[in-house]
């Protein structure tokens, strides 16, 4: 177990790729499990309002379905198990510290909103950072290409957290 943190946390400092995971089906769903889990809790935490859940589920299949879309288009579908479990592994451990951050923030303690900001800020580039870094090892190709598909993934993920956090209409 420690020796997968670290994995993961190699990942995010961009010293290790996607491909030194291993390749477990077992791996790969209990990160997205626990991935799910943090996820769920953080945006149910952050919009108790929304439809969390099913906006969760729905930003994980989006997102292994852009990564299945790239890894087929590349002719690199095999590298789907390893890049995804990347993927939901990193940022598990990027959720984490969001967490902690979020539960001071509903302090609502006016002194600690500016850092608590930046901290949020600096959780996101790390995110795009650590996205890039995945998407560029598993597809090969220049950081031209994987930095717009980043940015793809990012505003895909952004709309499907608008679609479900608007308010549902009352019956």
């Amino acid at each position: 177990m420690r020796s997968l943190l670290w994995l993961f946390l190699d990942i995010l400092l961009r010293r290790r790729g996607p491909q030194d995971v291993p390749a477990s089906p077992a791996l790969a769903g209990a990160v997205v499990l626990g991935c799910f889990v943090t996820t769920a809790v953080y945006s149910a935490y952050a919009n108790p309002e929304g439809r969390w859940f099913v906006r969760t589920a729905a930003d994980l299949l989006a997102t292994g379905l852009f990564l299945a879309g790239l890894l087929l288009a590349a002719g690199r579908m095999p590298r789907f198990q390893q890049s995804f479990t990347a993927m939901n592994g990193t940022s598990l451990l990027l959720t984490i510290p969001a967490l902690g951050l979020l539960a001071v923030a509903q302090t609502g303690w006016a002194p600690l909103q500016l850092p608590l900001t930046l901290a949020f800020y600096m959780l996101i580039v790390a995110s795009l950072f650590v996205t890039e870094h995945i998407l560029r090892e598993t597809l090969e190709c220049p950081r031209l290409l994987s930095i717009p598909l980043t940015i793809a993934n990012l505003l895909l993920s952004l709309a499907v957290a608008q679609w479900f956090d608007q308010p549902t209409a009352a019956a």
